[in-house]
């Protein structure tokens, strides 16, 4: 209507003789049409939460991303449920089990990746993608929602349970108690550009060097640290390591 007020256009219904926009009734019944069609949108859109939020609270899966260590299936007259996928649930406690015994979760994701074995969602691993498979409340068998996964509670402010537990509430808790240590440690470690960042390679692996600050110090270390197999040459400290390159460069010279 105010595209055709704006350039001087009628419009009117070969069908319905009272939607003619160039007479003052027609454009009073055209609006009128309008408002109700948005109260009939609005209550749709009422009607599709009340019935998202019925069905996940009596514990459906009302759809969405699928928790890693679970798949849907129908229930006979009770809708969609979660139901655990044993294979996936025997990596989740691998996985846990390494955690727990000390080993970081970028050494696991690069061992998954190399291996082939499918991610959440049939993807690559990522760091955050599998902190969530091994952490997350879903794994207790309770109805989550959203990123990081928060437990949806009933009326009563109890977890909605919406399938079979794969993992204990300590053991969980222990995972991410351990998780958690690591990244308040991490703040002690940063990653910058160096002088010779892209030049300097290990000498026992042809490794690229990156520069990491520790404490006082900033050194020069192996990239093969951070993935699963490292090939154990040690650090070297920057202010070591610059002055005998550039020496070795204005010697070429």
């Amino acid at each position: 209507i105010r595209w055709s007020q704006k350039h001087s256009v009628n419009l009117v219904s070969a069908t319905e003789s009272h939607f003619d926009l160039s007479t003052s009734m027609g454009r009073a019944i055209a609006t009128m049409v309008a408002v109700f069609a948005e109260m009939e949108l609005e209550a749709i859109k009422e009607r599709t939460r009340q019935s998202y939020e019925h069905r996940v609270q009596i514990g459906n899966w009302p759809g969405g991303r699928v928790p890693f260590g679970y798949e849907p299936f129908k229930r006979p007259e009770k809708g969609w449920g979660l139901r655990p996928v044993p294979e996936q649930v025997k990596l989740i406690h691998e996985l846990q089990d390494r955690i727990l015994a000390g080993e970081r979760p970028f050494t696991l994701v690069a061992e998954l990746n190399e291996k082939g074995v499918p991610g959440p969602q049939g993807r690559l691993w990522r760091n955050r993608g599998l902190i969530r498979a091994i952490t997350s409340p879903a794994l207790l068998g309770y109805a989550t929602t959203g990123d990081p996964p928060e437990i949806l509670r009933d009326a009563n402010g109890s977890p909605i349970v919406r399938a079979a537990p794969v993992c204990d509430a300590e053991r969980l808790s222990r995972v991410r108690e351990t998780i958690d240590s690591y990244k308040t440690t991490r703040g002690a470690y940063r990653t910058s550009q160096g002088f010779l960042t892209g030049v300097l390679f290990c000498g026992v692996c042809d490794s690229p060097m990156y520069r990491r600050v520790a404490g006082r110090y900033a050194y020069y270390r192996c990239s093969s640290s951070v993935y699963r197999k490292a090939c154990g040459n040690r650090c070297a400290r920057q202010d070591f390591i610059e002055p005998l390159v550039e020496e070795l460069i204005l010697d070429d010279f």
